[in-house]
């Protein structure tokens, strides 16, 4: 057990007493955890001495950080265990996975190095391997698995996506047909990859098949990509405060109003950390609460852009305290800190179902726990009980 939470080994082996026995279509998703800050596993001695050992047998430098690099032994260890256990599994046959990752372990690479981890694709209904070249993106991996759902499947899709990518690359030979904005630790973006081009706020590159940046220095197309770049900031920034990545509505039939409120107010709040929004009893005759929340923000902190509110709710009990709860970080504009934006919450993802008609309060806040100075008015409040 880590800070970030348990060891893979026992994360897969108690997977499968989760997995469902009926499902004709499914999806899981495993998070490891071991090859991540702070590298605590168990018998990380032996896997030191083994990863050491095999650094010497395949001729390779030792990695000065041995506790890092001898978890990845602990992993590759971990999923062995995992594939033959699933062996077992009636739907193996017909399952596809799919192993990556989400940072590189070596921070100190080249620029676009730093961003690069393995992507492996395998199933056992695959007739032989393959490597592809092409540079890819972790947003080419839906839309390929559901266009080939669709395509080998007839599998339906919805009409409308969230994604702008269109699937992956399998060229055999290297070439750059991805699209992908780029952060650094922080959550800021620091650049995007478009096509075989990575584009920065002043410089555009070429990138070759080692991951090398090569300075463009054609104006026209210099232009035309940080024009783009320009653009997607602005579609950033607008599909974050407007939330609005793709509709999240209700029927008519699943839904009663339990409350429909507005309040104009134009309130400083001068690094208070906790704003009230509502509290309420928590009474449903159906199963869930939708909230539809909306509310004008304007941070009058000058040049905090990286410091952020967040929208929380929850339910609370009047003895025991805060039971459950979600926080949604409110971002503000990067390039224009102090601009008013537009904070909208809709959805449902929260259980809240176990904690009704217990006597307990449903609460809403504005959670300033950078001690922001920020305004806020025009607060649009729905609660829907539905299905």
């Amino acid at each position: 057990m880590t800070t970030w939470g348990i060891c893979d080994k026992f994360l897969f082996s108690e997977s499968f007493s989760f997995v469902p026995q009926n499902a004709e279509k499914r999806i899981d998703f495993y998070l490891t955890l071991t090859s991540h800050h702070p590298w605590d596993y168990p018998q990380k001695q032996h896997y030191i001495e083994t990863y050491k050992a095999l650094a010497k047998q395949n001729k390779k430098e030792m990695n000065p950080n041995v506790e890092a690099a001898a978890s990845y032994v602990y992993v590759d260890e971990a999923l062995q265990e995992f594939f033959s256990e699933y062996k077992k599994q009636k739907e193996f046959e017909n399952t596809v996975f799919i192993i990556t990752g989400d940072h590189n372990f070596n921070s100190d690479a080249p620029l676009i190095s730093r961003y690069t981890v393995p992507l492996i694709i395998w199933s056992p209904l695959l007739r032989n391997s393959q490597k592809m070249n092409a540079l890819v993106s972790h947003r080419d991996i839906t839309p390929a698995i559901i266009g080939l759902l669709q395509h080998r499947y007839s599998i339906e899709s919805p009409n409308e996506v969230a994604w702008i990518n269109s699937g992956l690359d399998t060229s055999k030979s290297y070439r750059g047909q991805t699209f992908s904005p780029l952060i650094d630790p922080a959550r800021n973006i620091i650049g995007i990859l478009y096509q075989d081009y990575f584009i920065q706020k002043n410089e555009v590159y070429q990138i070759d098949s080692t991951l090398n940046l090569r300075k463009e220095n054609s104006v026209s197309v210099n232009k035309k990509l940080q024009e783009l770049y320009s653009l997607y900031k602005e579609l950033d920034v607008y599909v974050c405060s407007q939330n609005a990545l793709i509709e999240n509505g209700l029927s008519d039939k699943e839904q009663t109003v339990i409350i429909d409120t507005t309040f104009f107010v134009d309130s400083l709040n001068p690094s208070k950390e906790f704003v009230a929004v509502l509290r309420t009893p928590l009474a449903l005759q159906k199963k869930n609460v939708y909230i539809d929340f909306s509310a004008e923000i304007c941070n009058r902190t000058a040049n905090e852009a990286e410091r952020n509110l967040y929208f929380v709710y929850g339910v609370r009990d009047k003895e025991a305290g805060t039971l459950v709860y979600k926080s949604n970080k409110i971002r503000f504009n990067q390039d224009d800190p102090q601009s008013e934006i537009v904070f909208q919450f809709k959805g449902r993802d929260l259980d809240l179902a176990p904690f009704a008609n217990q006597g307990n309060e449903l609460f809403m806040y504005i959670w300033n726990r950078c001690g922001l100075n920020f305004k806020y008015k025009d607060v649009q409040l729905k609660l829907y009980d539905c299905e």
